[in-house]
């Protein structure tokens, strides 16, 4: 008999002999251990419920670092927050860790707070933009397109990655897969991070189109993760067969969830995706969050949170940078 059941349960002869005693001393036992358990249920409740807050589609705002990188010394932050908008090229809880001392970094140099805006979809953050209620963003090379053709936004820098400022489209399946080519997975479950994803859907949907196949019907099933990391995750634990992501994403993802995977090509290389502003950005706005970036290499601080993102500094974008989606985008319009 189990030591709880025994607490619970006195022996059969004591029972008989000292019934009443055993219900004084088992009843407050029971309520102690009933009261013990749901103390620990109310307590993984709650602790959720500050998870999902923590990573809701507008993050609270955080305090800015005391002193800006590239500044020469403590600033008093005042006035709105800046609003800094990330799409979820990566999932809530990687975006929340991985750009929120950027946020306030940028923030602080300007002499503000700074706040992290996560959308669920690319189509949310440029939204976000297109309304005037983000200060700034960093969205798809595809989104950036269309919010620069629909509204005007503004391209402030680019990250460079590896001595680059460019990336790929990679097809993934997985590791025990015997597909060769992307043609090899008819019929399969596909899943993308955003249907206005350059890596995760324009380039594929134009491969298959272009080779007589239609995206819309060539799968089982073509669902959206929310993000890269998620959907390189969906195919190494099983939840889809094949999956088209942004190749620094899967570069940074953990070895043993890469190992469950395998690259089945990769694309020609494309733009990296910018740091933008809204059209309702000023001039010296503009300017002001555009040194920010430039110089965020040059301090200790800089240093350390472009590191952590993995970008050794951020440059203005050539004027050719994104021709080649650009023509991508040609080729998705005269497929359809």
């Amino acid at each position: 008999m189990s030591p709880l059941r025994r607490l619970l349960m006195p022996d059969e002869a004591e029972s008989r002999g000292h019934s009443s005693i055993g219900l004084r001393v088992g009843l407050p036992v029971l309520v102690l251990v009933a009261g013990f358990v749901m103390a620990l249920l109310l307590t993984g409740l709650m602790s959720r419920v500050a998870r999902d807050r923590a990573i809701e589609n507008i993050v609270e705002e955080q305090p800015a670092e005391a002193v800006p990188g590239n500044a020469p010394g403590a600033r008093a932050l005042a006035g709105p927050p800046l609003r800094f908008a990330v799409a979820p090229v990566l999932s809530p809880e990687s975006s929340l860790l991985r750009y929120q001392r950027l946020a306030d970094h940028v923030a602080a140099g300007m002499g503000r707070h700074g706040q992290l805006l996560l959308q669920s979809s690319y189509v949310q953050t440029n939204e976000l933009l297109r309304e005037g209620r983000c200060d700034l963003a960093l969205i798809c090379t595809y989104a950036f397109l269309r919010a620069r053709n629909e509204f005007a936004v503004r391209a402030l820098a680019v990250p460079r990655v590896k001595g680059k400022i460019t990336y790929h489209s990679v097809i993934i399946t997985s590791a025990d897969s015997r597909a060769t080519s992307l043609l090899d997975l008819e019929g399969k479950r596909f899943v993308t991070a955003d249907e206005m994803s350059t890596t995760g859907w324009l380039y594929p949907a134009v491969w298959l189109r272009e080779r007589a196949r239609d995206p819309g019907s060539f799968f089982a099933s073509v669902r959206t993760t929310g993000s890269h990391d998620l959907a390189v995750k969906a195919v190494a634990f099983g939840d889809a067969d094949c999956a088209a992501v942004h190749s620094l994403v899967y570069e940074q993802m953990p070895q043993d969830v890469r190992q469950r995977t395998r690259v089945l090509s990769q694309s020609q290389e494309f733009g990296m995706p910018p740091v933008v502003v809204p059209p309702s950005a000023s001039a010296t706005e503009v300017e002001h969050l555009r040194e920010e970036f430039l110089t965020l290499h040059e301090s200790v601080a800089g240093r350390e949170i472009l590191a952590s993102l993995d970008i050794e500094r951020f440059v203005v974008p050539p004027p050719e940078l994104y021709r080649d989606v650009e023509e991508l985008v040609r080729r998705f319009e005269e497929t359809r």
